[in-house]
């Protein structure tokens, strides 16, 4: 009753008396006790934590991180097809097939590194569905990870132009992925050297796939630019790198069984 009659008396009062307090509960209703646990009405809800807001934060921030890595890789893929879509435009008297003729080395550079951050995408994507948080060096280690495929469509042009037969284009290309399996090799290492980065009961990622690729990369750079004649298909060496990577970890376990 008490509470009604305050109320009551409250919206009587003239708007030039003060409305911010209009709804103010009286002190005496402060004092009454919850049904059946003797516990105060505190008229609020109870407060959160600072260190779950913290964690929600950073979780927050963690989730931009991956959607614009994502999106980065997007738009670096979709880059890859427009020189050929500024090609087709002019394709002027020439039938489609001798259009296709003309750009089948473009064709192939863009297919190939299509797959190329693609597949770059899908480790990335791998890595950090079991990261829960961040640090500094994570940060911009995923930050030369994103210029590597922000840059890998200009070497693409290059040796789409130039048939994959420059040296200096050939080294662009393949170092560029080079630097980025690094980046992508480090990234793992910083996860795997903080627990804490991890969501609740992941493992740590293991190093031998990144490890094995980036020296496979290393070894098809130095072919490619040492042979330029072999261009591009240097690269096929990275086929085999995951049966590699399979039989060290089984080999790896097989130790540590025995």
């Amino acid at each position: 009753m008490t509470v009604r009659v305050g109320l009551c008396t409250r919206l009587a009062m003239p708007l030039d008396q003060g409305t911010e307090d209009v709804l103010t509960v009286p002190d005496d209703a402060t004092s009454a006790h919850d049904h059946g646990n003797g516990r105060p009405l505190t008229g609020s809800a109870p407060k959160r934590s600072g260190a779950m807001d913290i964690r929600e934060g950073r979780k927050r921030a963690l989730d931009r991180l991956t959607f614009f890595s994502d999106a980065v890789a997007a738009i670096a893929a979709t880059l890859l097809i427009l020189p050929l879509v500024d090609d087709a435009a002019a394709i002027g008297h020439r039938s489609v097939g001798t259009l296709l003729s003309d750009n089948w080395h473009g064709l192939f550079a863009f297919a190939l590194s299509f797959a190329v951050i693609y597949r770059f995408w899908i480790i990335h994507h791998h890595l950090y569905e079991n990261v829960n948080d961040y640090s500094q060096p994570l940060l911009w280690t995923n930050g030369l990870w994103l210029f590597c495929i922000v840059f890998l469509p200009f070497p693409t042009e290059l040796i789409g132009t130039h048939g994959g037969h420059s040296p200096l284009g050939l080294g662009l290309y393949i170092g560029t992925m080079v630097v980025a399996s690094a980046a992508g090799m480090i990234a793992q290492w910083i996860i795997q050297r903080s627990p804490d980065l991890l969501a609740p009961g992941a493992s740590p990622p293991s190093l031998s796939g990144a490890a094995i690729a980036t020296a496979a990369l290393i070894v098809a750079f130095i072919v490619a630019v040492a042979s330029p004649t072999i261009g591009p298909w240097a690269l096929l060496i990275l086929i085999p790198t995951g049966y590699i990577d399979r039989w060290w970890i089984k080999r790896h376990h097989a130790n540590r069984e025995a």
